[in-house]
């Protein structure tokens, strides 16, 4: 959803969101742009999730960085909340769009259920039992990590899916406050 930057400023993301990356997507953003102009591909169809995640990627890392006793400083706002989505969710979202988008259409897609970034991180250390999440001011992250770091850390990256439900008829599974334990257990 960084392909978004903060262009929903607090209003939950949908597909007529315009797109203001941050700096980390930038790159992406551009790509998929020129993806979405070229005639030659009209079945294209753009399917952005949200955090993605599973058994493997990123939570699989934090999660094995918490049992190494590592930690995690996060900004001490309950209202950054982020959508999150799993890794088989995302496949049968994907599914969906194939059977049932039209060409040059693009959607996002997430749980239902936005968290709070402190709720992310200090479930993840619960569940694995290790590790130490830092809630910290944004003046004291400011000090420790760069702008953009600060940007993407203080954006709330809400997702409203309702557009790709009723056009694909597809609905999430998962929840991560329900699904996260099967994921953090010690491998």
């Amino acid at each position: 959803m960084w392909s978004y930057g903060n262009g929903a400023q607090g209003r939950p993301i949908t597909e007529s969101t315009p797109r203001q990356p941050f700096a980390a997507a930038r790159e992406r953003a551009i790509l998929l742009e020129e993806i979405a102009r070229q005639t030659r591909h009209p079945w294209m169809e753009f399917c952005l999730p949200s955090f993605v995640y599973g058994a493997i990627g990123p939570l699989a890392d934090l999660a094995a960085s918490f049992r190494q006793g590592g930690s995690r400083d996060i900004l001490d706002d309950e209202r950054v909340k982020w959508s999150l989505i799993e890794r088989l969710d995302l496949g049968r979202a994907y599914l969906a769009l194939l059977q049932h988008g039209r060409g040059g259409e693009h959607f996002v897609v997430a749980e239902d259920q936005a968290i709070s970034i402190a709720e992310f991180y200090e479930t993840v250390a619960a569940h694995v039992g290790n590790g130490q999440v830092r809630r910290r001011s944004h003046e004291e992250l400011s000090r420790t990590v760069d702008r953009e770091a600060l940007e993407r850390m203080s954006t709330s990256q809400l997702v409203d899916a309702t557009h790709f439900k009723q056009r694909t008829g597809w609905r999430p599974r998962e929840n991560f406050a329900a699904t996260a334990p099967r994921f953090l257990a010690a491998p």
